[in-house]
């Protein structure tokens, strides 16, 4: 599967409590530009008679990096959990990043054809993002914000969650259907 574009980078908060967890409030995180992301995961080997007998690899954690063309004031609230009023954003040493989901979609070529990767990541906590920041010289260089953050489980042990479809709006229906539902 070749994946040929990004759109679509949506969040929302997250509920959890003993019966599941549910979504709701969705937001536009930006207009998308990259997403990459790194999973670790948790290894053990049994040996017997002095060779591997079993090997298991579980999922432990990952992290999500989303480049954007603009990281909003509104969503870095809805992400770090920052004070916004008016047109004024104040980050605090005691604000806390709220557990939210996240999703995307894009483009991707099966065996010829193309159709719409959407993909959610049920669990997530951001940190304050880098600010890099250049003077403008002979050529114009753009500098873009990017945030990382924490992949996790929720209670029922779902961390993602994707889906192929036809079209990019069964893709952008299906994001904004779990962005406003119930695990």
């Amino acid at each position: 599967m070749a994946k040929i574009s990004l759109k679509n980078m949506v969040g929302s908060p997250l509920t959890e409590n003993d019966s599941g967890a549910s979504y709701a409030g969705k937001f536009s995180i930006g207009r998308a530009m990259t997403a990459n992301i790194s999973i670790t995961t948790k290894d053990g080997k049994l040996y017997a008679d002095d060779i591997p007998a079993e090997a298991i690899k579980e999922f432990d954690s990952g992290t999500i990096t989303l480049g954007v063309a603009e990281l909003e004031y509104s969503v870095q609230q809805s992400l770090l959990g920052h004070k916004v009023v008016e047109d004024v954003m104040t980050a605090n040493i005691n604000d806390q990043a709220p557990y939210v989901g996240v999703g995307f979609c894009g483009q991707v070529i099966r065996n010829g054809t193309r159709k719409w990767r959407a993909i959610w990541f049920c669990k997530v906590v951001f940190s304050e993002p880098s600010d890099e920041n250049e003077t403008k010289n002979e050529s114009i260089s753009f500098k873009t914000p990017t945030i990382e953050g924490t992949l996790m489980p929720i209670k029922n042990g779902d961390w993602k969650t994707e889906t192929i479809v036809a079209t990019e709006a069964a893709a952008v229906a299906w994001l904004e259907s779990m962005a406003e539902s119930q695990i």
